[in-house]
């Protein structure tokens, strides 16, 4: 606004045509008091803008994400209505600034969530709530304000299920652990029996896996001589709002239809935690041996502390910020800012 105002005052003082058709219409001089009146405007817009109402104002800010002291209030009567108890401000801060690397991470990777989404969750919510009490008081808490319902109350959820499926799922991401999986699988097609021996040259783990009935039972299972009801994970699984593919199920089918005794799976098998080798020992109708080298996928929360670091992140409280960095140890996030 300086910048402009100053380039019109010296149109105003140079240009012979301005300055005849309008300058000299006011003053046969100079217009200094035009200078005066335009740095005085300039001042009472400032004010103007920065004087918000204090529920607006932003605490803090992360990436392109501002965190308002209403966002703040909101937040706490929340966790107060879930709890039963008060929630301090400066740990409620401490859950937003969280949620909103989230946002800003999951936005640098695709991962964005849209307000037909947000609708979406909003109607299934409001129809499949197994509390609905608590949820009316929630909702209540907000008033008229659906906005600030679904991005502060829906939103965290459903964007830490995405980033969490982007992560596992995205071969970008887990780059390195595919690679090593990719070689080793071509290292035992020359030689099927040796899978074993290879697995701690590709820093893999050797197990075998038994397949019950069209169950998978892996050694660090600890199951019943039925197996696990699979159908019945799936319905906890969506009680919770999880909604992961049935990895075991298609893992089982995968290798029953795929493969004979001795043979490797073509390809790396992929679940949400591991890249594995597989290769089929023996089957009996719907029972199986199986043998199989692991290699663990990344961890998400090392990477995303990596991820929050390349994002802007600052608190304008001055005595929130005091408090949240006495209370917490996180140096992914209280190192920057203790820095600033």
């Amino acid at each position: 606004h300086i910048c402009a105002i100053c380039v019109f005052y010296v149109d105003l003082s140079y240009n012979p045509l301005i300055k005849e058709n309008f300058v000299m219409q006011f003053t046969p001089k100079r217009p200094i008091w035009l200078l005066t009146f335009s740095l005085a405007t300039l001042v009472l817009f400032s004010v103007a803008c920065t004087a918000q109402p204090e529920a607006v104002k932003a605490v803090a800010r992360v990436g392109e994400v501002s965190i308002t002291a209403e966002d703040l209030a909101y937040r706490q009567e929340v966790k107060a209505v879930r709890s039963g108890e008060p929630f301090p401000a400066h740990l409620t801060l401490l859950q937003l600034l969280d949620e909103a690397l989230m946002v800003e991470v999951g936005r640098a990777h695709g991962v964005v969530v849209t307000d037909e989404m947000l609708a979406e969750v909003a109607a299934r919510v409001q129809e499949t709530s197994r509390d609905p009490d608590t949820l009316a008081d929630i909702r209540a808490v907000f008033g008229d304000d659906e906005d600030a319902y679904r991005r502060l109350v829906l939103q965290p959820t459903l964007v830490n299920q995405l980033l969490h499926a982007r992560f596992s799922l995205g071969h970008d991401i887990q780059a390195e652990p595919l690679a090593r999986a990719e070689e080793l699988l071509a290292a035992a097609q020359a030689d099927p029996a040796s899978l074993a021996a290879l697995a701690e040259s590709y820093g893999g783990e050797y197990r075998q896996m038994e397949v019950r009935n069209g169950l998978l039972i892996s050694q660090d299972q600890a199951l019943s001589e039925e197996g696990l009801n699979q159908d019945q994970i799936a319905s906890l699984m969506a009680e919770y709002d999880l909604e992961w593919p049935d990895y075991d199920r298609q893992f089982v089918e995968q290798v029953l239809e795929d493969l004979e005794a001795g043979q490797l799976h073509p390809k790396v098998v992929e679940d949400r935690h591991n890249f594995m080798v597989v290769r089929l020992l023996s089957r009996d109708g719907r029972d199986a041996l199986l043998e199989s080298v692991v290699i663990s996928k990344l961890s998400f929360d090392p990477w995303f502390q990596t991820q929050s670091q390349r994002i802007p992140l600052l608190i304008h409280d001055p005595a929130l910020k005091t408090a949240l960095l006495a209370a917490v140890d996180l140096p992914y996030l209280t190192d920057r800012l203790s820095d600033q």
